[in-house]
Order: C-alpha cells, then sequence, then structure tokens
C-alpha cells in the first residue's frame, strides 16, 4: 500500500489553523479561500499574503492533503518587513506543529538559526514529523520550507 507523505492537513484545515493563531497572536496576516490548480503529478496552490510573502502548497492528488508548503519572501529594507517574514514562518511552524507551544515554536526558530539572523547556508531542522529548511540568498530572498520528515 503506498501512502501519500503531508503535513497533516487539507488546504481547508491549513487555512483555518492559519487563521486562528494569526488572529490569537494579532497577526495581519489571514488567508482567504485556497484554491489549487491542477498539475500532473500534484495540485498546487499559490498564497499571497502581501507583496513581499508568498506560500505555495503542493498537494497530493491522492487524498488531498498538503504534501509541502514554501514561503518565498523578499524583504524591503525595512524593519516591519523582516518582523513581517518572521512572523509568518512563526505562524507556518505553528500551522504545521499545532501541539508545540510558544517555546516549542522558539525552538524551531533557533533550530533554524533566526536568533542569529539569516542563515548563508540551508539549514534545516526536524520537529515532529516535519523537517523545516531555511535558506536565504540575495537574489531570491528567503526560502522557507515545512514537509513530512520521511518525504524525498
Amino acid at each position: 500500500m503506498v501512502t501519500t507523505k503531508s503535513i497533516g492537513v487539507n488546504p481547508k484545515k491549513f487555512r483555518e489553523r492559519f487563521n486562528s493563531f494569526s488572529k490569537e497572536i494579532e497577526s495581519p496576516f489571514s488567508i482567504g479561500d485556497i484554491e489549487a490548480k491542477k498539475g500532473k503529478v500534484q495540485d498546487v496552490a499559490m498564497i499571497m499574503l502581501n507583496d513581499n510573502i508568498a506560500i505555495n502548497l503542493s498537494i497530493n492528488k491522492k487524498d488531498g492533503t498538503v504534501r509541502d508548503l514554501v514561503m518565498f519572501s523578499q524583504g524591503d529594507g525595512s524593519q516591519k518587513s523582516g518582523y513581517d517574514i518572521l512572523l509568518v514562518i512563526g505562524t507556518l511552524v505553528s500551522v504545521t506543529n499545532p501541539k508545540l507551544n510558544e517555546d516549542g515554536r522558539a525552538d524551531v526558530l533557533r533550530g533554524l538559526g533566526l536568533n542569529k539572523g539569516l542563515p548563508t547556508d540551508k539549514v534545516v531542522y526536524i520537529e515532529g514529523n516535519i523537517r523545516y529548511t531555511l535558506s536565504s540568498t540575495a537574489g531570491i530572498g528567503i526560502m522557507f520550507t515545512a514537509g513530512n520528515k520521511d518525504d524525498d
């Protein structure tokens, strides 16, 4: 039997968790309806949170769960844009690992090196069943991913 790898939620539940946590921490970000585009291997959805932050979801065709997510962000040089990026990364950690308390989420952010600024090399951190990666480059900006730790 082939099982699908996922972060354990479908797009609707992903949106509900994201919006609920955002409201709880008084974040300005929320997600409206998520419209997936059909693909050959898996479906995809793009979510624009603002001009600087986008989230791509890969969705398993077999069971409709989110296989993984990729957040792309490019700060505009302001302190606010940097704060917004960290806020969204923290929210995505909460969405993908909802049992973590504030200290647990902080451990993930530290594990990704965010307590020391942006990493210059790709950093990988596993918490529970989720593998997080963070990288930054001058041209692309910041890329944060979350996916099942057993997914290749």
